[in-house]
């Protein structure tokens, strides 16, 4: 099984990637093979040209061939997703998330953001395509709140509840496109909880 996990925060430590991060321990937990992009990783003269023919983007569609799904977060920004995100997407072919099923997350400020969920990035991920686009998870800076003394977010009960139905709803998709996948349940336990934060 090949996960590809795309980053859509320009921030270095954000509250997006954190949620990223849980996804990949949890399928790693179960020896999944996932890659990480994010849109860090982009020249922006690249961006800002519009050079799709440049190796950082070629890399970029290989990956998304290869995946058998793929998850994508972004921060909320203007009611929207982030534009750095936009403008690598933008410079993929047409039909790209073609035959993947797509897990979307967000992060937004307060709850009152949460529809650019459904009404932003959802729309988003249909235009190129994706089979199958899960539920998602949105989630507000309450549901993560950053600790100075690990210096980093913890996520609430609530969301790590959120995110483990949709990832086991995003393996089961996988599962019916491959048709070889082991069943696979995921336990909710205060040990495997602590495990992945």
């Amino acid at each position: 099984m090949n996960i590809l996990i795309i980053s859509g925060s320009p921030m270095t430590q954000s509250r997006s990637s954190t949620l990223l991060d849980y996804a990949q321990r949890w399928f790693n937990k179960y020896s999944a093979v996932t890659q990480r992009v994010s849109v860090r990783d982009f020249d922006a003269n690249v961006l800002l040209n519009a050079e799709y023919k440049h190796s950082q983007i070629q890399d970029f569609i290989q990956k998304i061939k290869e995946a058998d799904g793929i998850i994508i977060a972004s921060p909320v920004y203007q009611s929207s997703y982030a534009g750095i995100l936009k403008a690598v997407l933008d410079l993929l072919p047409q039909r790209s998330f073609m035959s993947k099923p797509v897990l979307p997350i967000m992060t937004g400020g307060t709850d009152s953001h949460q529809l650019a969920l459904d009404y932003a990035f959802k729309p988003l991920l249909a235009a190129l395509k994706a089979e199958e686009i899960m539920s998602g998870v949105y989630a507000s800076d309450n549901d993560l709140k950053h600790s100075k003394q690990a210096n980093k977010y913890i996520i609430s009960d609530q969301i790590i509840e959120r995110l483990n139905n949709n990832l086991q709803i995003f393996y089961q998709s996988m599962n019916r496109n491959k048709k070889h996948y082991p069943n696979l349940v995921f336990h909710v336990n205060a040990q495997s909880i602590m495990e992945l934060r």
